[in-house]
């Protein structure tokens, strides 16, 4: 599963998959990312898209100074998928703190 990442201009799409290799993706879900560029849909077999935000503006609160945090106004508040495996965000904030998980690193 690749979910609840948040893809700050990559070079090319947030999530990339190898057009040339193709092959099967057999029960991966890739569910409520976000990213400025796209997020590619696969050339290969098996793979699920939900909740993806591609080609969004995620409100950062100084990126250019390395400052991820998430402005009020993100689409991210709120919209990430709820794991059992990721109960903090990266400075330990229980997650969700809202009504539902962020995306990405820091829970608002």
């Amino acid at each position: 599963m690749i979910s609840n990442n948040l893809f700050y201009q990559p070079n090319t799409a947030g999530i990339d998959f190898d057009a040339a290799s193709g092959g099967t993706w057999s029960g991966a879900r890739v569910e409520n990312n976000l990213s400025t560029n796209a997020i590619s849909a696969p050339s290969v077999s098996g793979a699920t898209f939900n909740g993806n935000l591609p080609s969004a503006t995620p409100n950062l609160l100084n990126p250019s100074g390395f400052d991820f945090h998430l402005q009020a106004a993100s689409p991210a508040i709120g919209a990430g998928l709820t794991t059992a495996q990721v109960t903090n965000d990266f400075e330990g904030v229980c997650r969700p703190q809202g009504a539902g998980y962020d995306i990405g690193a820091f829970e608002r």
